[in-house]
């Protein structure tokens, strides 16, 4: 029997039979902690690693524990998932020769580093180039994040997240004559949640809420609004959030992926975010908007609340594309782990 081993964040495990490890990051941070567990459920891996630090805050001693681990592993019938950029670094450096398949699925456009003065962005693309290498295979959702290391020479595919919650959830929506704004984040200012309440305290839409869901949400003088603090991801408090609200905005200044706006879109909500969320073209494939920056998202939020045959009909769209989106999603998992359908 084959075996696949999946790494994420957390101490190693003991070794069972199977066949799928599971090597990821898992910390409190709500989008990579829904990427991990969506994954999870989704490949159903034997072993499962959840690092609790980034590779920058690892000690030797710990990046040392993981490579005696994967070395452990590393025999031929095995394979490796590595999700995120600690997991993909660790994988990737392991300095031994491998027999397994190891393939990463890396989300972040934190990860290019365009963004970084010309010395670190040399040295960054310098090692994940060594990585790249050293990996048979490697993933991202986001498409700037491919395009710019197939530029390189390096070999980037692309792939989409599984659903959070089966497409049949999109059927447990409840419906209402309001409509019901949605905001996830915990870092409220780069996702622009604080934009956001601004514009809901100077010119709320007639007949619309808002539900604000944040841990520490800032002050504001803004009227119908819901304030949330202890959402926890994946529980039923979160899925009730899902199924009872019509849009969902995320008018962010800077997104790896937004994760938060594919769990909307799993109950078919009308998403609003910004080009420069990693789930942007996602969002226009389920009919949501996207727009060039915070403030015109917000306005589009506010145009659309205006028009809620426009609203039902996004809606509608998000619907039909979820049960497509599903279906290529269970091709396209056999396909990066080589199992038959």
């Amino acid at each position: 029997m084959k075996k696949t081993i999946w790494i994420t964040r957390g101490a190693p495990q003991e070794r069972r039979s199977g066949e799928l490890i599971l090597f990821g990051s898992c910390t409190e941070d709500w989008g990579t902690k829904s990427i991990t567990e969506t994954y999870a459920k989704s490949l159903e891996p034997d072993i499962t690693i959840r690092l609790t630090k980034g590779f920058k805050k690892m000690r030797l001693k710990e990046i040392l524990s993981l490579w005696i681990f994967l070395f452990r592993h590393r025999g031929e019938h095995c394979r490796i998932v590595c999700l995120h950029r600690a997991p993909t670094l660790i994988a990737g450096l392991f300095p031994f020769p491998r027999k397994a398949r190891w393939i990463t699925v890396i989300e972040s456009n934190a990860s290019c580093p365009y963004v970084l003065s010309k010395a670190k962005r040399l040295f960054n693309d310098w090692i994940y180039r060594i990585v790249f290498r050293r990996l048979d295979a490697v993933y991202s959702p986001f498409g700037p994040f491919c395009d710019y290391y197939n530029a390189q020479g390096a070999k980037i595919q692309p792939c989409r997240y599984p659903l959070p919650y089966p497409a049949q959830a999109v059927a447990e929506r409840t419906e209402s004559d309001t409509i019901r704004v949605l905001f996830i984040g915990a870092a409220y200012k780069r996702k622009g949640g604080d934009l956001l309440l601004d514009y809901w305290a100077a010119n709320a839409p007639a007949g619309a809420t808002l539900t604000f869901v944040c841990p520490s949400p800032p002050r504001s003088e803004a009227q119908n609004v819901r304030y949330e603090t202890s959402i926890t991801t994946g529980t039923e408090a979160h899925r009730d959030l899902l199924r009872s609200h019509d849009i969902m905005i995320l008018p962010t200044f800077r997104d790896p992926f937004g994760f938060a706006l594919l769990e909307a879109m799993n109950f078919g909500l009308c998403a609003i975010t910004t080009q420069v969320a990693g789930a942007a073209d996602l969002v226009l494939e389920s009919g949501g908007i996207v727009s060039a920056d915070p403030a015109k998202a917000i306005q589009e939020l506010a145009r659309i609340c205006k028009n809620p045959d426009e609203v039902a009909a996004r809606k509608q769209a998000c619907r039909e594309f979820l049960l497509a989106y599903d279906a290529q999603i269970q091709q396209a998992h056999a396909t990066m782990l080589e199992m038959p359908m």
